[in-house]
Parts: C-alpha cells; sequence; structure tokens
C-alpha cells in the first residue's frame, strides 16, 4: 500500500480484462470508465479498504493490474490523477497510429488506437511462415 497523504483522495483503478480501458471502481463495486464515478478514499481507513479491494479485484476475473492512485479535485470540479503516468493512462495513446486492419468498410470505427503496437491485416492465405 503506497503511504496516504492527508488531504488527498484516491480511487482504484485497474485495466478492464476483456477490452484493456482503463476502468476505476464505483461506490456501487461495478467497474466504470468514467474517472468522476470512482468511489473516492478521503482517510487512511478508507484507503486501506481499496487496496484491499485492489488485492482481491481479479479473482473477479474482471479486470487486471487493479492498484489504488492518488488524484484531486481540477479547477472545473472533475477528478484528475495527480501523477502525470496516471493522466496518460486515462486520456489513451499519445499519437493516433493508422490502422490497418482490413477491415470491412461496413465494420465500426475503433474507439480508440492502442498506443503500442498496430493492428495488422491478416497476412496471405495462412501458411506464411518463417523458417530459422
Amino acid at each position: 500500500m503506497a503511504k496516504f497523504r492527508p488531504g488527498t483522495l484516491r480511487v482504484l483503478t485497474a485495466n478492464d480484462l476483456l477490452t484493456g480501458d482503463v476502468v476505476f471502481l464505483t461506490d456501487q463495486g461495478t467497474w466504470s470508465r468514467i474517472l468522476d464515478e470512482a468511489r473516492l478514499a478521503g482517510t487512511q481507513e478508507e484507503a486501506a479498504k481499496l487496496d484491499a479491494l485492489a488485492a482481491n479485484a481479479q479473482v473477479e476475473a474482471l479486470t487486471v493490474a487493479a492498484y489504488t492512485i492518488d488524484v484531486e479535485r481540477g479547477a472545473e470540479g472533475r477528478l484528475r490523477p495527480l501523477r502525470t503516468r496516471e493522466l496518460i493512462r486515462i486520456s489513451g495513446p499519445l499519437t493516433r497510429l493508422p490502422l490497418k486492419t482490413g477491415r470491412r468498410k461496413s465494420d465500426p470505427e475503433p474507439e480508440h488506437t492502442a498506443a503500442i503496437g498496430v493492428l495488422m491485416p491478416p497476412r496471405g492465405n495462412g501458411d506464411d511462415h518463417v523458417s530459422l
């Protein structure tokens, strides 16, 4: 458990197991992609409960890599992470990579692009391989 600083708010975050999306634990015990819906811990005791939930979150098999992060209320009243790493993580990729997926025109556009790796089109007829 990270040291809790008085006056700080903390939330539990993870990645959705199926989509990889950043999610936050809500007061209802569900996962949301919206930071402002996150369950807030404002005391050491509440933060300890979130840390315990993080340890058990993967048992549900809904999320991976659950941990708590420090957040603050911005000037507009919305929650924002204190660390740059988390700001980048919830904002998505820093660059938009070109998608070459072999998708049909009727397929919906993906909502976001992974920061590492590009979806590649199928190659050949399936018997492409490299022998060393």
